[in-house]
């Protein structure tokens, strides 16, 4: 006959699961510390085992891993005791991410290597996928490229099985990026390519990857094509995220590149209204110069590939260099605009950048000077970056007297001229 104390405790773990289920980490942490106070004394280890190992993966999902590691190897303890192999398997793969997001890479491939003999054993094959996965990732970030895309390319033949595209999508990315790092951009493509012929993966992630690296490459209309077809696959799913901004924000920069100002406006409208509704993280993108002059006199590239970049200051640069681009008389709205996206990430160099280009195409010398020299500063590593300096500036790192005649020939004092930023 069950008591009051059991019914308490059997509803918490019903909220507990229904909060579980809707990824409610925190409330379902909440709930099983709750429950575990009440505890019936002939509760089966099974049941205990399974509170600590939801407990730790609910930590492990609130990147809490030192929060975890207890309650995931008391689990594994139970489980061992029990002999329950796939509560031990799951219990090594969740150590395992505990491990990797602490950055302890020799206790992170332990543990995954653990988790994939049980899982073998017991012919799991979706924690065999994950794991596979989340090993590839530990490879891949200590530069053991071939065991990784090893492991990605099982995992995602797993993952096919299972008829998991957010599990193939992941491996296929990850390969790209392996691609990406032996060979360039066009070696990531042709992973995506091979894709959407073997796999028939025509997802609007994979194809504005692929979209994004030929832009990157200067091979518009293909960029186009892939993009376009992302568009429509969006549209198709209704799905709305992050990736469908990012997605929106390549497209504007098509648009821009041909010289389609208003519809490169409309697509930049269309990914702030996403980055609106996903305003956490930053983005690998691309900031568009707002002088295509020198641009294209000079050499530069046309935008500048940034790897960390803050959602808001992509979309302001990039709208502030399509007007200046658009319409001359709209440098000043758009030097406005471009101090917008300075505001909201003052430590990176790309904002100075955009903004230098905007005073280039102004006329202002000097503001450009000051601005190119910021992100000079900033990053000083950055090829682009320096060239632009030197571009507006060919005499900023030689010794002149301020009171010298400037090396440029104008008959003024350095200090007057070309000293002055």
């Amino acid at each position: 006959m069950s008591t009051g104390t059991e019914v308490s405790f059997q509803e918490q773990m019903k909220s507990a699961e229904e909060a579980f289920e809707n990824k409610n980490f925190e409330e379902t942490i909440e709930i099983l510390n709750k429950a575990r106070k009440n505890l019936p004394e002939e509760t089966p280890d099974t049941e205990v085992e399974r509170i600590h190992y939801t407990l730790g993966f609910c930590f492990n999902e609130l990147d809490k891993p030192t929060e975890a590691n207890p309650h995931l190897k008391k689990a594994l303890r139970l489980a061992e005791k029990n002999e329950h192999e796939q509560g031990q398997a799951r219990a090594f793969e969740q150590l395992g991410t505990a491990a990797y997001r602490k950055n302890d890479h020799r206790s992170a491939m332990a543990y995954f290597r653990a988790a994939l003999a049980v899982y073998r054993k017991i012919e799991d094959k979706a924690g065999l996928a994950r794991t596979l996965r989340d090993l590839g990732s530990l490879q891949s970030d200590l530069a053991q490229d071939g065991e990784a895309e090893t492991n990605f390319t099982e995992a995602k033949n797993l993952f096919k099985e299972l008829d998991d595209i957010e599990g193939q999508m992941a491996c296929i990315t990850n390969v790209g990026l392996l691609h990406y790092r032996q060979g360039g951009p066009q070696a990531s493509v042709k992973v995506y390519e091979k894709s959407f012929e073997e796999d028939e993966i025509n997802h609007y992630l994979l194809l504005n990857n692929a979209g994004f690296l030929k832009l990157v490459v200067h091979e518009y209309p293909t960029a186009r094509e892939f993009l376009s077809k992302a568009e429509a696959d969006l549209k198709e799913r209704g799905a709305m995220d992050d990736n469908a901004a990012l997605l929106y924000l390549n497209l504007a920069i098509v648009e821009a590149l041909e010289g389609s100002f208003e519809d490169a406006l409309t697509h930049l409208d269309e990914a702030r209204k996403y980055f609106d509704e996903y305003p956490d993280g930053r983005a690998v993108e691309l900031i568009l110069c707002a002088n295509q002059n020198e641009v294209k006199s000079d050499g530069f590239e046309p935008f500048l590939v940034v790897e960390d970049a803050h959602k808001d200051g992509v979309i302001a640069l990039n709208r502030a260099a399509v007007l200046a681009r658009q319409n001359p008389d709209q440098i000043d709205e758009a030097i406005a605009l471009a101090e917008e996206g300075i505001a909201v990430d003052r430590s990176m160099a790309y904002p100075y950048y955009g903004l230098g280009w905007l005073y280039m195409r102004k006329g202002d010398a000097q503001k450009a000077t000051t601005n190119f020299k910021r992100a000079a500063g900033l990053d000083t590593q950055n090829e682009a970056i320096k060239k632009a300096l030197q571009t507006v500036n060919p005499y900023i790192e030689q010794k002149v007297g301020r009171n010298e005649p400037c090396p440029c020939g104008s008959g003024k004092k350095f200090k007057k001229c070309h000293g002055k930023a």
